[in-house]
């Protein structure tokens, strides 16, 4: 037993030192959603909506570009590459090209595909040059990644066959060849079961925890997040914002690793930044003083460099204001403003106004009318998804419109009451 034990030691040992001389970068990227349908975006200048409708490829390509100035050796895409899985042709014909120009670089690329872009959804597949390596099943594989005539490291990961996986998929991983320097894998999935995101391909921390890999590259949650260090356990968060929920900046992360030593760097990728201004209304009384607000609220918008989509929510709206609001003069300053704003060196855009009401039909009411207690009451059960069905079930809306979040539901309910509240209120 103990010649067993020295043997094992030294094999250990071995490895270790063939690690420590091994080094290898890459590029860590997940939920692309190439030519996405940005949400609730309406009445915007054609100039500016060309810009947000392409912000996509644009961060594309500026990772593309990352890519190349770091020289790394791999770019791994973890997931819904494409935003749907009817995804159009000048997405996957602008991912290819993207990866060729990688090829000339001497740079690889491992993708998957997520709940969005699933395999059986997809109408058609183009070919993508050698340098691509794609998970083509649920079933989790590995390739290898050689460098120098060496294999450096082991890629492990699958893609979603179908739009819903539910399976814990992490318990599936499993090391190959442990004198391979480094072992990587993809996992697109919800993390500890986030309510904001669905929860496909479920797992918690200690699931990947258990398993002996050095890097998890997640997928699906569209926030910037490291979970665990040494193993780094990390979700890039998406490319490029798409809604007022995706603020702040988006990108990828650059990763370098050798022997036992990883380290990381977030680099910013957007092309268009989405942020929320939450204004205070119960003393504004006039336009006058909501644009003074409006303005300063704008300035303090400090990115200079990205064009910004802007989204207004005033809160304890004043009685007299909310007059100005429902007699148009409200959005007609914020259309005065952005015609100044969007012409702008790097432009801003006011895109949309939400009034937010913190009437209760309970309190503006008699309590004892049968009609209000009923109403008040049904509020709790309002069913949300089978009274968007037909919406979502229509052919041509479908393609563009994702199954509810519980927040997202939450939302439309509240919004639907406040604006009965605010209806029954003129009455």
């Amino acid at each position: 037993m103990h010649s067993v034990f020295v043997f094992g030691s030294i094999e250990i040992k071995k490895i270790e030192v063939k690690r420590m001389n091994k080094r290898i970068s890459f590029i860590h990227a997940a939920d692309i959603h190439m030519d996405s349908p940005f949400k609730g975006l309406t009445h915007i200048p054609e100039e500016i909506i060309e810009d947000v409708q392409a912000s996509t490829f644009t961060a594309f390509d500026q990772l593309v570009r990352t890519a190349i100035a770091k020289q790394v050796d791999f770019v791994l895409l973890v997931g819904d590459v494409f935003d749907h899985a009817l995804h159009s042709l000048k997405a996957q014909v602008h991912v290819r090209n993207a990866c060729e120009t990688l090829q000339k670089h001497g740079i690889d690329v491992f993708m998957s595909f997520g709940n969005h872009d699933y395999l059986k959804g997809a109408p058609f597949q183009l070919t993508y040059p050698d340098n691509v390596y794609i998970f083509q099943s649920e079933e989790v594989t590995y390739f290898p990644f050689i460098k120098q005539g060496e294999t450096y490291a082991h890629i492990y990961g699958f893609s979603y066959e179908n739009q819903a996986v539910t399976t814990n998929k992490a318990l599936e991983y499993e090391k190959v060849a442990a004198e391979v320097p480094f072992h990587i894998a993809m996992l697109h999935g919800n993390a500890n079961q986030q309510t904001d995101h669905e929860p496909y391909a479920p797992f918690n921390i200690g699931d990947l925890l258990r398993k002996p890999f050095d890097y998890w590259a997640l997928g699906h949650v569209h926030t910037q997040s490291i979970l665990h260090e040494n193993p780094w356990i990390v979700y890039p968060g998406n490319i490029q914002g798409r809604h007022r929920r995706e603020t702040g900046a988006k990108g990828c992360y650059y990763v370098e690793m050798q022997g036992k030593e990883t380290s990381l760097e977030f680099i910013p990728l957007h092309s268009i930044a989405f942020e929320n201004i939450e204004i205070d209304a119960q003393d504004i009384e006039t336009i006058e003083e909501f644009e003074i607000e409006i303005k300063k609220q704008m300035e303090q918008l400090t990115d200079v460099q990205t064009p910004i989509m802007v989204h207004i929510t005033c809160e304890h709206v004043h009685a007299s204001f909310m007059d100005l609001y429902e007699q148009g003069y409200v959005q007609e300053c914020i259309d005065i403003l952005n015609h100044t704003y969007a012409h702008m060196p790097v432009w801003k855009y006011m895109y949309k106004l939400r009034i937010e009401s913190h009437h209760s039909l309970e309190s503006d009411v008699h309590i004892e009318d049968h009609f209000f207690t009923e109403l008040t009451t049904a509020w709790d059960d309002l069913p949300v998804e089978s009274m968007l069905e037909p919406l979502f079930n229509h052919p041509q809306a479908r393609k563009f419109l994702h199954p509810l979040t519980k927040e997202e539901q939450g939302t439309i309910t509240k919004r639907a009451r406040e604006e009965l509240t605010r209806a029954l209120m003129k009455k």
